[in-house]
């Protein structure tokens, strides 16, 4: 078994010892920007993959500080995933057929039982970055520009967060960097953000859908510290693509809440009438936008001006 590799994602690390170099290159390549040197302070989660070559099964075993009924967090956080594992009664220890697609189901359940372990924490599927030290959250469906509109921001000196993965500490509005590795589509581009990325000399991926993207960690492509948390104070609603970037106030009323993205594993546990208050009160803290985008170039300069007018 290796030594631990840890992983800070939020407010918990995540530990992974493991003995199959295959997983272990492949979170590396995932999380790296996320690496810490240890578990340090609060709390901290261990997965530990036993792969022994020429082994029938897989034993998987995780060290969480709470109790987890794994098959019905399976089923609730993975719905549309067939995967055949075996889980002990404390949902601490799963079997799983080594020639399986075992690996990216192990590395998922790991990150998602790290982000239930966050009550504190909202974790989304969204990019976020920081203009003028305002915290901006970026909501949408996939195909929605995301990232498209995080690089070209970022390309023009802002600090990026995130481009997929998102997190709000709810009492302090604090808006925190999860930096997952980036993975850009083929499509329209900030010129700045095209160089950067050809720069970084990103890896072309082709994903499990078919479609070619092209793979990058956060810091190969905008080097410099990860930055500190920063205080949410927009959230954009991203809509559609238009000739022209165009923003639209909108009012904080329960309708927008279908428009968010909260994570599954993030979601756990918690009281569905509290989550809608604590993401309405995020709301109306926060000033919200329905977001069109335009030529990337254009959709940046837009939120820039966007924070003039904090």
């Amino acid at each position: 078994m290796s030594a631990p590799a840890c992983f800070r994602i939020g407010d918990v690390t995540l530990a992974l010892e493991c003995d199959d170099q295959a997983l272990q290159d492949r979170f590396d390549e995932i999380y790296g920007d996320c690496a810490v040197p240890g578990p340090g302070a609060g709390p901290h989660l261990t997965c530990r993959v036993a792969a022994p070559d020429g082994a029938p099964e897989v034993t998987i075993e995780f060290d969480d500080p709470e109790p987890l009924d794994l098959p019905a967090f399976v089923a609730s956080v993975f719905p549309d995933r067939r995967f055949a594992f075996s889980p002990d009664e404390g949902g601490r220890r799963l079997r799983a057929p080594a020639d399986s697609a075992w690996r990216p189901f192990v590395a998922n359940l790991a990150v998602n039982r790290a982000l239930r372990l966050q009550p504190a924490v909202m974790f989304f599927h969204a990019a976020s970055f920081a203009v003028r030290d305002q915290g901006i959250l970026a909501c949408g469906p996939k195909r929605s520009g995301k990232t498209t509109l995080a690089l070209a921001v970022a390309a023009r000196g802002h600090p990026l967060f995130g481009d997929e993965l998102a997190a709000v500490r709810l009492a302090s509005r604090e808006l925190l960097p999860v930096r997952r590795s980036l993975a850009v589509r083929e499509g329209p581009a900030s010129a700045p953000a095209t160089a950067a990325l050809r720069n970084a000399r990103a890896d072309p991926e082709v994903f499990p859908d078919g479609e070619r993207r092209l793979r990058a960690a956060v810091r190969s492509v905008f080097p410099g510290p990860t930055p500190h948390p920063a205080g949410l104070t927009m959230v954009l609603l991203l809509r559609t693509f238009s000739a022209r970037a165009t923003a639209e106030r909108a009012p904080v009323t329960p309708a927008l809440l279908g428009h968010l993205t909260p994570i599954a594993g993030s979601l756990w546990g918690r009281p569905r009438a509290q989550v809608a208050m604590q993401l309405l009160q995020m709301l109306s803290t926060s000033r919200v936008y329905w977001f069109d985008g335009g030529a990337p170039e254009e959709s940046a300069e837009l939120i820039e001006r966007l924070t003039e007018t904090a």
